[in-house]
């Protein structure tokens, strides 16, 4: 006979969960949770349930509030959660099924571009979080949390759970009498750093643990194999005493040793995760990795040699500077007498040399003018760019280039075209010339294409990747509908949406092609 096997939750296949979730088949399982793949009824199609185990309403609300979080967050290569809720004292998670499966199925398959593809698309992801609004750590980074996208793209999903977090679940197990461990659903040893080693449930350790373990996935999507093999000891001190290993051939040194510096022992010499994303995308642009990277401690202490040629170089560039201070300080207390002597002698020798010589003198003084204005058109060094600048991440702030030196003079040269149109139109019958700007006529045209642009921008358009309605206004922004928690594409100029009511609850209408919502029979639901 066939039987079933049992599962942790006590689920099977075929059951339905939360009244709308029909489960197909399990995914995966970790200490606290299971995923299975399910067929949403109500609105067909196929998504990703990860179940946890019971919480009692304390543990909810820390759930409902760190997931709330992860909820907001918005990048393309980040696979956030398209609904969470609790169902019987279970909290549980939505996201998209990605076909293609996780990163880990083609580890060791994979040439150097497409892991420099790869760091692109999750650096760029952690960059995000890792920025200070958020600052956020993911926590369980591993190949089998990197999945692949339809358009071939790498997705970070799955964000592991705080240490409060994972307190809650660790209490309610032992109340309940389940077996627990203190380190129950940490990431796996392999993709955990040296200081996170030895730290039952403390949560987030900080960012440089997530460059630890990204780094240690890359070097398995690279080789095939994890960078340390990890017999019975996974103590703090054998990792720390371990040197990770150089990638093989036909991998370039460079990105070896970017990865080498992602697994340092010193978090403080780990790159950032945006210096991972411009690292990948300078290599992807030109086929060249930054020639030689260090960590910003390590740059100051190669060797004992360097470090003494740094200290003597530093004095030399002291002395000189205080040298180059006192002759401008001595130029500045003689240029008085010499300014007089220069005065002097050009009136003693010409006077007509002498008086081109100051209208010389007042022509450089406007010279500098320009330029000053110039930079005073040049924003601060520390003026921020926009949130969304790059698609893949956020960028660091950009400083906008100071105006070019051609700039000032078009302001000088305008003024007088504008002047000659002007003497011109004023003796030659200015009342037909204000009639005869009538060539404004087309602006009767304007309003119709405004209306016309307007049908289109009503037509609403579904994001497979956020599973969220929206249209593209008219300078090509995207505008999100009213936040649809679930979302189908149309179907006979129609299509099925829900959003929360008052209650919580899911509400199910019928969204048409131009806005309207219609409450949903039913019958239909």
């Amino acid at each position: 006979m066939n039987q079933q096997p049992i599962y942790m939750l006590g689920l099977s296949p075929n059951d339905t969960f939360a009244d709308r979730y029909r489960l197909r088949k399990r995914l995966g399982e970790g200490g606290f949770s299971e995923s299975w793949l399910a067929q949403n009824d109500i609105m067909g199609a196929e998504q990703v349930v990860k179940v946890y185990r019971s919480l009692d309403e304390q543990g909810c609300i820390v759930f409902r509030r760190e997931f709330a979080k992860a909820y907001h967050l918005m990048h393309p290569r980040l696979l956030r959660p398209t609904y969470f809720g609790t169902h019987q004292d279970r909290p549980y998670v939505v996201m998209p099924y990605c076909r293609r499966g996780a990163a880990s199925r083609v580890a060791g398959k994979l040439e150097e571009r497409e892991i420099a593809r790869a760091m692109q698309d999750i650096a760029g992801a952690l960059a995000y979080i890792h920025q200070p609004a958020y600052r956020i750590a993911h926590l369980d980074i591993k190949p089998e949390n990197i999945l692949l996208s339809e358009q071939g793209h790498y997705l970070l999903s799955d964000l592991g759970i705080s240490g409060e977090l994972r307190r809650e679940f660790i209490r309610n197990a032992r109340e309940q009498g389940l077996p627990v461990s203190g380190d129950e659903n940490m990431p796996p040893p392999a993709y955990r750093a040296p200081e996170t080693l030895g730290q039952e449930g403390n949560g987030n350790t900080g960012v440089a643990s997530d460059i630890w373990a990204l780094g240690a996935a890359l070097y398995e999507l690279a080789s095939g194999y994890p960078p340390f093999s990890r017999p019975q000891t996974d103590s703090k001190e054998h990792l720390s005493g371990l040197v990770p290993p150089e990638l093989p051939p036909p991998f370039s040194w460079s990105l070896s040793n970017i990865l080498k510096h992602c697994m340092d022992k010193d978090p403080a010499e780990r790159p950032s995760a945006e210096n991972l994303r411009q690292m990948a995308e300078q290599y992807l642009n030109n086929g060249q990795w930054p020639p030689r990277y260090f960590g910003a401690k390590t740059q100051g202490r190669r060797t004992g040699k360097l470090k003494s040629v740094k200290m003597s170089v530093r004095r030399s560039q002291l002395i000189g500077a205080g040298i180059a201070v006192a002759l401008a300080i001595a130029g500045i207390a003689a240029w008085p007498v010499m300014k007089d002597k220069a005065a002097s002698l050009f009136e003693r020798d010409s006077a007509p040399v002498a008086e081109q010589g100051i209208q010389e003198d007042s022509g450089q003084k406007e010279e500098p003018q320009p330029e000053d204005r110039s930079m005073d058109n040049t924003p601060p060094q520390g003026q921020e760019g926009a949130p969304d600048a790059y698609p893949g991440s956020q960028a660091p702030p950009e400083i906008a280039p100071p105006v070019s030196p051609a700039g000032p003079p078009q302001p000088e040269t305008g003024p007088p075209a504008e002047d000659k149109v002007t003497e011109k139109a004023v003796p030659e019958n200015p009342k037909p010339e204000k009639k005869v700007e009538k060539p404004a006529a087309p602006k009767p045209d304007k309003p119709k294409a405004a209306k016309g642009s307007e049908k289109q921008q009503l037509e609403p358009r579904f994001n497979d990747f956020t599973k969220k309605w929206g249209y593209v206004d008219r300078e090509g922004n995207w505008i999100i509908w009213p936040q649809f928690e679930e979302a189908m594409p149309f179907k006979q100029g129609k299509a099925k949406v829900a959003k929360k009511g008052t209650d919580g609850e899911l509400d199910f209408y019928y969204l048409s092609l131009n806005g309207e919502l219609t409450r949903m029979p039913e019958q239909d639901e």
